[in-house]
């Protein structure tokens, strides 16, 4: 899965929940293997990380539904 780690006081936090679908781009650099493009992605979890170079911060857990073609 991919994640976005997030500071526990943002704003972006507020405006979520799990089990909520959004529109998201994926960004790597041209070289990379990894995905990008656009997808449809669904909130799968939000965890609070308890150690770590993040510690204090949240994880945004997606889920890639579908590809799309753009927003």
């Amino acid at each position: 899965g991919i994640g976005v780690i997030v500071k526990p006081d943002s704003k972006f936090l507020n405006l979520i929940e799990i089990g909520q679908e959004m529109k998201v781009e994926l960004l790597a650099p041209l070289e990379s293997r990894h995905i990008q493009g656009f997808y449809r992605a669904r909130i799968a979890h939000i965890t609070a990380l308890a150690e770590g170079r993040f510690k204090g911060h949240k994880l945004v857990a997606l889920e890639l539904i579908s590809r799309i073609s753009r927003y």
